[in-house]
């Protein structure tokens, strides 16, 4: 695993034990990656405090989950779009977000602040399917 930043690497560390399905869910990305592209996963985001979500909206606070350990970012610049359809189809099929709300996913491709990315995440009723 790559990180973006110093202090990213000393948040997934913190990751491990504040949510340990998230952590794990990360891990079987990075396998996947590896196994199938070649390609190291970038971490370019796992926790943020009060003021940086005020920055990524404009000011305003808006509750994230971020906040909550539940979220972790991924660099999507270095795979080609078919890697990236693979990696969100992978989640899709082997983990549930909330098992009452199908249509939420642990994986959203998409572009706030930064630009476009992997946002991964999870509830605390997410689960791996066929575990």
């Amino acid at each position: 695993m790559k990180f973006k930043e110093e202090r990213r690497e000393k948040e997934w560390e913190l990751l491990k034990d504040k949510n340990p399905f998230l952590y794990n869910m990360i891990l079987d990305v990075e396998k996947f990656s590896q196994d199938n592209f070649q390609i190291e996963p970038v971490i370019t985001n796992i926790w943020e405090s009060i003021e940086e979500v005020k920055q990524l909206h404009g000011g305003v606070y808006t509750p994230n989950i971020h906040e909550e350990y539940r979220a972790v970012d991924l660099r999507s610049s270095t795979y080609n779009p078919q890697q990236i359809q693979d990696i969100v189809n992978y989640i899709d099929k082997n983990y549930t977000y909330d098992p009452q709300r199908p249509q939420m996913k642990c994986v959203l491709y998409h572009t706030v602040g930064a630009g476009w990315h992997f946002h991964f995440q999870n509830h605390p009723k997410s689960e791996k399917k066929n575990a």
